[in-house]
């Protein structure tokens, strides 16, 4: 397979009239792209900056940014800029960013530019004179940064290199879906999440197009407009995106869909079984990975109407290695585990696993382990793998959850609290409701002032999707019988007070 630099250069320099991708309301040809890239390109020449932090807006020049810092060799970093501005600060140093690109200027973005040099990218749009180029990286060379929620209340980083992502692509072309100019991808995910690399990455090599999601709209109507208008031959969603359809399928047919991904959570059989009668033309494939294994490295392709394999619980298997990727799984004891419907916790080899993360000795030690002599990552997820090699998702080994595909170690919640009230000792919990999605409790031990207010404290200094739903007051945490917090207990009882 051609590098994937040199395939996006290849579309840009082609130009034409092909939409390249649209923006809300906007159609972006590819040679209007081409021209936006190239004026990006050449302001990025003028700094030896190697991270650039890129404002994560909804416009076609933040896309168009990406693609620029990557054909010049760089790095790119997304920052969300209604994160708390403390969070994206640790990122900027963490990441060592000195350069930050934005699109459209605003009282965010303000402050985030008081301190660092920035450009706006609508300057360079109608720039002509210059032409794409392509330094060529090497595969050893960070190709962005993703920051993921921390137990300890800071975020991690998790570099993935050109070679990382190379091997995706190369493994997402393996599965046989034949991408050409004529697909029409769906980028549904904000740029701090990982999907959302592959739906304009894979779409950009091919001359295809991708589209976002329209700013400003209620979600699940975007979502529905988008897949219906645009005629979308590719989607990638997390399960909970069907769920929110899930009261409109009986009107929904998208026919043009040819390849329907999920991704992010566990996916309930009977949610496919539902989504097959609105896309009767579409292959349904479950994939699962994280940040580290650059966004998913096994697969598993359903066929609706014999749905399986599948749990008692009616979860749907994550299916088998990509190309690029190895599973084994080990007990407690770090020792292999073999035998056929054993469970244990999933670890990830190959091409596709980070180097480690950024500036974290400590947990690169924890996180990464020699296995006969092979370098694997421990993903804290509990498997196990059926006769035919197929691995079942069973849950955690420790207290992170998914929230909209995003994960959240529930330490970091606890360490915010902690911040507030320094006296008081609390516990976040994830719980779910009677639709099955998650959610986030927070109990405070012995709590005087008003929960409300202080959950619109903790809210304030964690981004969106780690707010705690709802604050409770408990007299004390209780315990279990080995003397650790009963989260399940607590769990329960979140449940029932929510539903209340």
């Amino acid at each position: 397979m051609i590098n994937f630099t040199e395939a996006i250069l290849y579309n840009l320099k082609k130009g034409g009239d092909n939409i390249a991708c649209k923006v809300n309301d906007s159609e972006i040809s590819y040679s209007q792209f081409s021209q936006m890239v190239a004026g990006i390109q050449a302001k990025l020449q003028r700094t030896g900056a190697i991270n650039i932090g890129i404002i994560t807006q909804n416009h076609e020049a933040t896309y168009a940014a990406i693609v620029a810092t990557w054909l010049t060799g760089k790095c790119y970093v997304p920052i969300n800029p209604s994160y708390p501005v403390e969070r994206n600060k640790t990122i900027f140093k963490e990441a060592d960013i000195q350069h930050i690109l934005y699109a459209e200027a605003d009282a965010e973005i303000q402050q985030l530019a008081d301190n660092f040099p920035t450009l706006q990218l609508t300057e360079t749009r109608d720039i002509k004179s210059y032409e794409c180029f392509n330094t060529s990286p090497s595969a050893d060379r960070t190709a962005y940064i993703l920051f993921t929620s921390g137990t300890t209340g800071k975020p991690k980083g998790v570099p993935i290199t050109f070679g990382n992502l190379q091997s995706f692509l190369n493994g997402f072309d393996s599965l046989g879906y034949n991408i050409t100019e004529h697909d029409r991808f769906l980028q549904m995910f904000e740029l701090t999440f990982d999907l959302s690399i592959v739906c304009f990455t894979r779409s950009l090599m091919s001359g295809a197009s991708f589209y976002t999601l329209p700013s400003g709209m209620i979600r699940t109507l975007g979502l529905y407009q988008v897949l219906e208008d645009s005629g979308i031959t590719f989607s990638l969603m997390v399960p909970s995106a069907i769920g929110l359809l899930a009261p409109y399928m009986d009107d929904i047919h998208l026919p043009e869909l040819k390849i329907s991904q999920f991704c992010g959570e566990a996916l309930k059989g009977d949610l496919v079984q539902k989504w097959a009668q609105c896309v009767p033309n579409a292959r349904i494939d479950n994939v699962y990975g994280p940040t580290e294994a650059t966004i998913y490295c096994t697969s598993l392709t359903l066929n609706p109407k014999r749905l399986g394999p599948v749990q008692s619980s009616g979860i749907v298997a994550i299916g088998k290695s990509m190309k690029h990727c190895e599973t084994c799984l080990i007990n407690e004891n770090l020792d292999l585990i073999t035998a056929a419907n054993s469970i244990g916790e999933l670890c990830l080899s190959g091409e596709q696993v980070t180097p480690g993360y950024l500036n974290n000795p400590a947990q690169n030690e924890k996180s990464f382990i020699k296995i006969e002599g092979k370098r694997f990552y421990r993903t804290g997820d509990q498997v196990f793998k059926d006769e035919n090699g197929c691995i079942f998702y069973l849950g955690r080994t420790d207290d992170q959850i998914k929230i909209q595909g995003y994960r959240v170690e529930l330490g970091e919640i606890e360490v915010a609290c902690s911040k507030i009230l320094p006296s008081h000792r609390n516990v976040a919990v994830g719980f779910q409701d009677t639709r099955q999605n998650w959610f986030i409790a927070l109990f405070i031990e012995n709590l005087s002032a008003d929960e409300q207010t202080i959950k619109e404290e903790v809210a304030a200094i964690l981004p969106e999707y780690m707010k705690p739903a709802a604050v409770f007051t408990i007299d004390s945490i209780p315990l279990n019988a080995n003397g650790k917090t009963d989260r399940k207990q607590l769990k329960q009882l979140a449940e029932a007070l929510f539903s209340t």
